[in-house]
């Protein structure tokens, strides 16, 4: 059975449609890369399954049910997207990492010890525990929002242009861990990256979005 699908979605922004039409059928332990040009509407695409912006038409489901269905918190902890601008809050890192064990939907406390062998995995060090995240580099801020997206294991994970503030080497490292996961843990992927590389170290197959663009069609 599917983990996300995605059924005749069609996506917009300012009053245009950039997708339409759109199905998608996401397995347990899949990495599917997304690919087109820029502004095509690859972003606004992760946003929607996200439930964070609506779709134009079409529904999105998870594990068959509609998404939403068991309340948008449950949702998005089961289904997160990492945007290609980290996204933090004030505070140090330590607390940038417990946040979301902090909501309701959580289903655990807060793995610490989880949490600082990622940081060392990632190559932050320990000691930035207490630092202010957004202190960090961009490219350290990137890690830092992919460990806390991992730490409360998702069943799909979002990935907008997750490499593109990394050097070589933390980009090796970043795929490493999300690969472990896909393989181990089952997790899917939904994967848009410039980085060729990238996408084939992550992704079992790949959808060209143009011919979903109306005005492609046009």
């Amino acid at each position: 059975m599917s983990v996300l699908s995605l059924s005749g979605l069609s996506v917009g922004a300012g009053g245009r449609t950039l997708l339409a039409g759109l199905d998608i059928s996401l397995e347990p332990g899949v990495g599917v890369g997304l690919i087109g040009p820029s502004g095509l509407g690859k972003t606004t695409l992760l946003r929607v399954v996200a439930g964070l912006a609506d779709p134009l038409a079409g529904q999105i489901l998870l594990r068959g049910l509609p998404a939403g269905a068991g309340g948008w918190p449950a949702f998005r902890r089961q289904v997160v997207l990492l945007a290609q601008k980290p996204s933090l809050l004030p505070g140090d890192v330590a607390s940038n990492l417990a946040r979301p064990f902090e909501y309701a939907s959580s289903l655990g406390s807060f793995p610490e010890e989880r949490a600082r062998a990622g940081l060392r995995r990632l190559g932050l060090n320990e000691d930035c525990w207490q630092q202010s995240a957004e202190s960090l580099s961009v490219g350290e801020q990137q890690r830092l929002c992919l460990l806390r997206a991992l730490l409360v294991e998702p069943a799909v994970l979002l990935l907008d242009e997750p490499s593109s503030a990394l050097d070589p080497e933390s980009a090796e490292t970043v795929t490493e861990m999300i690969d472990q996961e896909r393989v181990e843990r089952g997790l899917s992927l939904l994967l848009v990256s410039h980085d060729g590389t990238f996408r084939a170290r992550l992704c079992q197959r790949e959808i060209e979005l143009s011919g979903f663009s109306p005005e492609k069609e046009a």
